[in-house]
C-alpha cells in the first residue's frame, strides 16, 4: 500500500496492527516506499507509528537516501526535523544520503543537506 501510495490503505492496515516496519525480500520497510514515492502523508503517517527512521534495507539505504536521491524535498525536509535522524548513515558503497545527492547533481536536496 505504501509502494502504491494508497493512503487509506495504508492508515487502515496500521489501524488493524500490520507491522509498520514490514519487512519485503529487499529489506525495504514501508517507510522506503513512501520516500522513494514521495508520498509525504504516508511517511508522516509510518513515522507518527513509530516506523525506524533510519532502518537500512540490504543495499544500507535508509529511508533518507532514499529520499535524497529521489530528489523528495518535502520528505527529506520532514524527516531531518524529525528527533534521532542520522544523516551520516552510510550504504554499502560508503555513501551518506549527502554524497547521493550530490553524486546525482541535487543541489537543492545537497543544500538542506548541509544546513542539518
Amino acid at each position: 500500500a505504501a509502494a502504491r501510495g494508497y493512503d487509506h490503505l495504508v492508515h487502515t492496515l496500521l489501524d488493524c496492527g500490520a507491522l509498520v516496519d514490514a519487512l519485503d525480500p529487499e529489506l525495504e520497510t514501508p517507510l522506503h516506499k513512501a520516500c522513494f514515492n514521495g508520498n509525504l502523508y504516508v511517511v508522516e503517517k509510518l513515522v507518527m507509528e513509530r516506523a525506524n527512521i533510519n532502518k537500512r534495507d540490504k543495499h544500507g539505504w535508509a529511508p533518507l537516501h532514499i529520499a535524497a536521491a529521489k530528489n523528495q524535498r518535502l520528505v527529506v525536509d520532514y524527516l531531518l526535523g524529525r528527533p534521532g535522524i542520522d544523516v551520516n548513515l552510510v550504504n554499502e558503497k560508503g555513501m551518506t544520503p549527502l554524497m547521493v545527492a550530490s553524486a546525482k547533481g541535487l543541489t537543492g536536496i545537497v543544500r538542506v543537506l548541509l544546513e542539518k
